[in-house]
């Protein structure tokens, strides 16, 4: 028996395998937007949210859910998916207070392979809404909305692989795509 073969073999098979291992995650990295040079708006912003999520974290998310146990279900198998949820939104006194360059950082991530631009809505002097996904055959492994205004920017970052369906789900019960907007006074249960 060639020995030589046979421990090049376990060698390739052992390197193959964790190769394999290592790939699995790579979608969740790709998926996970940087948008860690907006936290330094923070202090300029009269108001701010920060929302960072890990797959760690949203294992608590998942403990502190309340909801009918049919929709806990739902939501509970839902979040499990969830590899990390990232929120920036600064709401600012005056205009000019972030530079254009703060969201074309974001944009150019965006424009990276996988990512996909599914809705754009431009609005002459008052910004832009964005939303992306990143689709790996029927799911989404990442998702990503941009509200850029005069005195507002609000950057969603969602990762981890879920249907379309459950996406709309999670949009439905936490409202993740308003970035802050006002529901025009109903809360999220009379939509229903």
């Amino acid at each position: 028996m060639n020995t030589k073969l046979f421990t090049t073999g376990k060698l390739t098979g052992a390197l193959l395998l964790c190769l394999c291992g290592l790939a699995i995650p790579v979608w969740a990295q790709e998926a996970k937007l940087q948008i860690g040079h907006l936290d330094r708006l923070a202090a300029r912003a009269t108001e701010s949210v920060e929302i960072t999520l890990n797959d760690v974290q949203m294992q608590l998310v998942r403990k502190l859910v309340s909801l009918s146990e049919a929709d806990q279900t739902k939501i509970k198998g839902l979040l499990s998916k969830l590899k990390g949820v990232y929120v920036r939104g600064f709401e600012f006194a005056q205009d000019g207070e972030y530079a254009e360059a703060d969201v074309e950082a974001i944009r150019a991530q965006l424009r990276s392979p996988g990512w996909e631009r599914i809705v754009e809505v431009r609005h002459r002097n008052r910004g832009s809404d964005e939303v992306y996904f990143m689709p790996r055959g029927d799911e989404s492994v990442g998702f990503a909305a941009i509200s850029a205004e005069p005195r507002k920017i609000c950057v969603v970052n969602l990762v981890g692989a879920m249907s379309m369906d459950e996406l709309a789900l999670l949009e439905r019960e936490f409202r993740f795509t308003r970035c802050g907007r006002s529901d025009g006074g109903r809360n999220r249960r009379d939509r229903r």
